[in-house]
């Protein structure tokens, strides 16, 4: 995944000195939201995951293109 964002960006980049994948079997976000993605333009900051909707798989990826979204508006 390294590999690919750095090209994806058109970026050189060192290789990361430590990398942990870890899956949360379980975990679950403690109440639902329906707010796509949090974002603050003007300090550049833009939050997204499974917690922003569902808490599952498909929330995340909506978020995340919720947030992208957001930032392309940002941009342009």
């Amino acid at each position: 995944m390294h590999g690919a964002f750095a090209e994806l960006i058109d970026c050189t980049m060192p290789a990361p000195v430590f990398s942990l994948a870890h899956r949360w079997l379980y975990a679950r976000p403690a109440g639902a939201h329906e707010w796509g993605a949090l974002s603050d333009a003007d300090l550049g900051i833009y939050v997204c995951g499974d917690w922003c909707l569902s808490g599952r798989v498909e929330g995340a990826w909506l978020s995340g293109q919720e947030a992208a979204r957001r930032l392309l508006e940002h941009l342009q």
